[in-house]
């Protein structure tokens, strides 16, 4: 398959689409023809026929795809084809309306990614699509997507075969074992065995023979007792014990006893411990989420005695301080006299009404929980809230200044920015930038329609915007005894628009072509008179 580059159209083509838009016809596409010829130093533009052509065949079908796209589309085959060749070349033929000349109307050369195409013998067919798009106006543009496509035969063949599509045929697979192994899948099966086995399950009637069996036991492993249950004595688990507990835990580490209500008489839930090492023991109180998972962990009592809670501690709904907390928020031994009280400590939670430095963030409640703050976050000093705080405002005599610890600059206000965009010496260079420069001039009975071919003038390839004025020169009127031309003038942008521009003066009276970063006069107008008299740009 050869894989040609952008298609370009030559001279010729870009005449028929003038010609076409000045008769008002349709460009037909007559055939496509291929060939191996190479490119050397030739110009495509100039081309008038392939180099060397080898196949051609009419157009077989042109297709309206819709947005300004049109397939303009041929089969060739190698049927009679005596010597195979390289499909390097590829040209379009059209004319413009039924009666025009068949002229070439766009050529592309595949090089060395050209494919070969074998003599007859065996079956070679290729469908050939060129795309076209053709913009608004009478502004051409060729989309560059010519391919070589096989024919209907070779892809059956291809999609029939067992080794095509393997990566897909893959992926389906995968798709379909990973959805079978989900957990989520078939909920709707999963769902319903679920719901028919505890309805079987559940029912009354149900291994009735089992249930009679086991009614009246306690499973040796876990199980349900119902209703209170009195434990006289103790309650041993692991072995009998004497000590004053109902459950006894054995282990590697030593004992444990919990007594429920039932110690001394007191009423007292007892946890008591027996310990092999007793210093280095603790007794935990652990919280556990759903699977299991450790949430928060408390030592009741380690092997010293103390106690160590896994967060705040309340005592009648109040918070209870540490000591390191309370000493935190003590000064050391300076004293201050308050009257008839001389305290020796004060609390580090208040900030002295004169001198005294704050540390960290300071917060400002404007009520309903919208809080400004002045802070350091990140070595900046932050006045407000970027989401919270609508306004701040600098308030004193002088003008503000801006101070880095070496220099020190005022502060621009609105009315400086004014005063220096008003300035005529101001931004000179964004100014140079929109200022229209000359191109062109000539006078109006001077003007000489260029050579075909010939450009009337070199644009620089940083132009922006062409202004150009138009005059007829046999077109004149008179007021108050003064006779003029009429006249029209024109801006033409360089935005992302395909190469060439064509721009139609109002009446078709008069076609320019920037190309290449030429301009060229194709037309003068119907009267022929028509003449650019100045070309500005920028």
């Amino acid at each position: 398959m050869s894989e040609y580059g952008a298609i370009t159209p030559t001279t010729n083509g870009l005449t028929m689409i003038t010609e076409s838009v000045v008769k008002k016809k349709p460009i037909v596409f007559t055939k496509i023809a291929i060939g191996d010829g190479a490119l050397t130093n030739q110009n495509i533009e100039a081309l008038t026929a392939l180099i060397r052509q080898k196949q051609e065949a009419p157009i077989h079908i042109v297709t309206d795809k819709g947005a300004g796209l049109a397939d303009v589309s041929a089969v060739i085959t190698n049927a009679g084809l005596s010597t195979g060749y390289y499909a390097r070349e590829l040209g379009v033929f059209a004319k413009v309306g039924d009666t025009g000349q068949e002229k070439l109307f766009a050529y592309t050369n595949a090089g060395a990614n050209a494919s070969y195409s074998p003599a007859d013998g065996s079956l070679d067919e290729k469908l050939i699509t060129v795309t076209f798009k053709i913009g608004t106006g009478a502004t051409l543009k060729v989309a560059l997507n010519s391919q070589v496509y096989l024919t209907l035969g070779n892809l059956e063949e291809h999609n029939t075969s067992s080794s095509a599509h393997a990566d897909i045929r893959t992926k389906i697979t995968n798709d379909i074992n990973t959805h079978n192994t989900s957990s989520s899948a078939h909920v709707d099966i999963r769902t319903k065995i679920t719901n028919d086995i505890n309805t079987h399950n559940s029912s009354s009637s149900a291994h009735s023979d089992i249930r009679r069996m086991f009614n009246s036991y306690l499973p040796l492993t876990g199980g349900r007792i119902s209703g209170r249950t009195y434990i006289d004595s103790m309650l041993s688990v692991g072995q009998s014990s004497a000590i004053a507990s109902n459950i006894r835990v054995d282990g590697a580490a030593g004992n444990a006893y919990i007594a429920l209500l039932n110690y001394n008489n007191t009423g007292n839930l007892l946890i008591d411990g027996y310990f092999n090492n007793p210093e280095t023991a603790v007794i935990d109180v652990t919280n556990r989420n759903a699977q299991g998972t450790i949430r928060y962990r408390s030592t009741l009592m380690d092997g010293n005695g103390n106690a160590k809670f896994a967060n705040e501690v309340y005592a009648n709904e109040k918070l209870l301080a540490t000591k390191e907390y309370v000493d935190s928020k003590k000064w050391g031994s300076t004293t201050i006299a308050d009257g008839a009280v001389t305290p020796t400590k004060l609390d580090r939670a208040y900030l002295p009404l004169t001198g005294g430095t704050l540390t960290g963030s300071l917060s400002i409640d404007g009520g309903n929980n919208i809080v400004h703050y002045i802070g350091t976050a990140g070595g900046n000093l932050n006045l407000g809230d970027a989401t919270k705080t609508k306004s701040t405002a600098l308030c004193c005599i002088n003008r503000p200044i801006w101070w880095n610890n070496t220099l020190a600059r005022n502060l621009a206000l609105e009315e400086d920015l004014n005063t220096h965009n008003a300035s005529s010496s101001a931004h000179a260079d964004i100014r140079e930038l929109f200022k229209w420069k000359k191109l062109y001039s000539v006078n109006r009975a001077a003007f000489v329609m260029p050579a075909s071919g010939t450009a009337l003038c070199d644009i620089p390839s940083t132009w922006k915007e062409l202004h150009i004025t138009w005059i007829w020169t046999k077109q004149t009127y008179t007021i108050n005894n003064v006779v003029g031309h009429y006249s029209y003038t024109a801006n033409i942008i360089n935005e992302a628009i395909a190469d060439p521009i064509i721009f139609v003066f109002p009446g078709s009276e008069g076609y320019l072509v920037v190309k290449n970063n030429k301009l060229y006069v194709i037309h003068r107008g119907d009267t022929d008179d028509g003449a650019p008299v100045l070309i500005m740009w920028r």
